[in-house]
């Protein structure tokens, strides 16, 4: 991670963005990636992490969003953030406009919301195509997985 000290001085409005996903349709192993963009539209943070999970993808997205807030609280503070997710299901989550009947899916809001409680957020729908970090992620996960052979290759 690179010196993001110069962070507290910058004031004005954080943008980040966040992707999870999954090895398999809808269920498998996760990753997740986040991009953090300051106020003059510079990229600060970008990040990309194999985790030792398996799950589904609303699983893999919450993750996302826990593992950039987890990142957040180790950097000086940011006092606005607009948080973009590519999964309408954990926005409204978040948000309050669905409710969680999930108990692991409310450990992930639970915890969220206890780390970015100190930061004046929004959390916003971005179309999949529309988030930055979405397609980067890809390509790394593909880099990383592309030596595994499909079945038709074996």
């Amino acid at each position: 991670m690179s010196d993001l000290s110069h962070l507290r001085e910058r004031g004005g409005q954080h943008t980040a963005y966040t992707s999870g996903i999954t090895g398999h349709k809808g269920n498998g192993h996760i990753s997740v990636a986040y991009l953090l963009i300051g106020p003059d539209g510079s990229e600060l943070l970008r990040e990309f992490e194999e985790t030792q999970y398996w799950g589904s993808l609303h699983d893999a997205e919450y993750l996302g969003v826990q593992r950039f807030a987890e990142t957040l609280k180790k950097l000086p503070p940011i006092e606005n953030l607009s948080l973009r997710c590519s999964s309408r299901f954990v926005v409204n989550q978040l948000q309050g406009a669905w409710r969680i009947n999930v108990d692991r899916h409310q450990c992930f809001v639970t915890t969220i919301k206890s780390v970015l409680r100190a930061v004046n957020l929004s959390v916003t729908w971005v179309p999949g195509k529309d988030n930055p970090i979405k397609s980067w992620h890809w390509e790394n996960y593909n880099a990383k997985h592309s030596e595994v052979k499909s079945c038709q290759e074996l």
